[in-house]
């Protein structure tokens, strides 16, 4: 018999998430176990997992944990590599002086001559 609806399933996987991130393992294993195999098959469901008839318990837990688990990686990113350097003053204005400047007198682009 199926105690857990399709719309709870989100509010139950948060849950479980939350206790994942808090590192409450016991308690999160403890809540899986309980769950009966149709309500463990409606959040594996929910969850994006490919749900067949005769998965058992113990397959249907390891693929939520493993999605619980993608899930507090996802949010726990933090950013490795370091800041970007930023070029030093001398180092920019002597970009600068090395620029071309545009030409004082118009140049003709299809002959190359002068204009007017």
């Amino acid at each position: 018999m199926v105690t857990l609806s399709p719309e709870a399933a989100p509010a139950l996987y948060d849950e479980l998430a939350g206790a994942a991130r808090d590192e409450r393992t016991a308690e999160l294993n403890s809540r899986l176990e309980k769950l009966a195999v149709p309500d463990l098959k409606v959040l594996a469901k929910e969850t994006g997992l490919r749900v067949d008839s005769d998965l058992s318990r113990q397959v249907l837990i390891k693929g939520i944990m493993g999605r619980i688990r993608e899930s507090v990686l996802l949010s726990t990113n933090t950013n490795v590599t370091s800041p970007r350097t930023t070029m030093p003053a001398s180092r920019s204005s002597r970009n600068t002086e090395n620029a071309v400047s545009p030409p004082d007198r118009e140049v003709d682009p299809v002959g190359g001559g002068e204009t007017g």
